[in-house]
């Protein structure tokens, strides 16, 4: 195991169970409290928070549009989610229950499901967008179906709910922590965005994920520039030196 692998797998350790010591405190205290919103708000922080750390951890350029776009998710969790239920609720009341399909009694057990599942399947969406790493999208999806396991058949009683929010971060931040892990351990020349091996190639955009791959600064650029530039002038500077015919010459009438 490489320095630079075991730096990571102790980084990863940490921002797991950070995170899941963060949400048991906000699932089961945050959310009991008068106000729930303060709740929703330091889970959906603290998601963005692992989320964030774990491409820290790989090694990726982190501070770009998707760090925002995952912090914008998280920290709007008490916005969009009660909007996306009041958006299914009448959804479903208008095409389900109007209809004849499904009673009202059914609707709304089933409705909380339902916001689960539409919830997990678009954080597992921001996930792929932001890792590219399918098994990240998969084991998100597979953690939402846990969490309503446990919330279909609570054997937790009333804290079925808190227990359910905990085991899908448990399960989210592990599979971020193991994608870091192994993103790191991939060699240094590795794309940003996908992870591929880019060293041969020849194009400025990697072939795996379209991405434009990183360029050296500018500053560095304009210094390799100048010392291209200056080569053949000290080249033949050091040549004139050697001959002597940038030395003083004897003066033939002395």
């Amino acid at each position: 195991m490489t320095e630079r692998v075991y730096r990571a797998s102790l980084r990863s350790m940490g921002i797991w169970f950070g995170a899941v010591a963060c949400t048991a405190i906000a699932a089961f205290l945050g959310l009991r409290v008068d106000s729930p919103n303060t709740g929703l708000i330091t889970l959906g922080l603290t998601f963005a928070a692992y989320a964030i750390l774990a491409r820290f951890v790989s090694g990726a350029n982190w501070l770009d549009a998707r760090s925002a776009l995952l912090l914008a998710w998280g920290g709007g969790m008490v916005a969009w989610g009660p909007m996306m239920a009041a958006q299914l609720e009448r959804l479903s009341h208008a095409h389900l229950v109007q209809e004849g399909l499904v009673r009202a009694t059914i609707q709304q057990q089933i409705l909380p499901y339902a916001c689960i599942a539409l919830a997990g399947i678009m954080t597992a969406k921001l996930l792929y967008l932001v890792t590219g790493n399918s098994v990240v999208f998969t084991r998100t999806l597979l953690a939402t179906m846990v969490a309503i396991v446990m919330m279909v058949f609570p054997q937790f009683g009333e804290s079925s709910g808190p227990a359910a929010i905990v085991a899908w971060n448990a399960i989210v931040a592990a599979s971020l922590c193991v994608w870091a892990i192994s993103r790191a351990a991939k060699p240094t020349t590795a794309c940003r965005h996908c992870g591929k091996d880019v060293k041969e190639l020849s194009s400025p955009v990697c072939t795996s994920c379209g991405h434009e791959l990183h360029q050296a600064s500018p500053r560095r650029d304009a210094l390799s520039v100048l010392a291209s530039a200056a080569a053949p002038v000290g080249s033949v500077v050091s040549q004139t030196i050697a001959s002597g015919s940038l030395l003083p010459r004897r003066n033939p009438f002395l």
